[in-house]
């Protein structure tokens, strides 16, 4: 396959990675949600391109506030629940 690889870069005219390399960074990728889709869970972290890796999703209170104004239109009344942003 790497010689294969190497015919596609020569077409395409572009300097790329090394075959193996390239197939790490798609399994790198793919993985994670391979695996949420086989075992019927929700993926729970985002893709981070600048860094190519998956981190766990971060609450910004704006945002929370944001839902909690939506939850209740603007009154707070009794106990409020906070659901993770999709």
């Amino acid at each position: 396959m790497q010689k294969k690889w190497n015919a596609f870069c020569r077409k395409i005219d572009t300097d790329t990675e090394d075959y193996g390399t390239v197939l790490r960074k798609i399994n790198n990728f793919l993985a994670k949600p391979f695996m949420a889709v086989v075992t019927d869970n929700n993926l729970t972290e985002h893709w981070i391109s600048s860094v190519n890796e998956w981190r766990k999703k971060e609450f910004h209170m704006a945002k929370i506030m944001e839902i909690i104004e939506k939850e209740t239109r603007g009154k707070i009344r009794g106990e409020l629940v906070l659901r993770k942003i999709p």
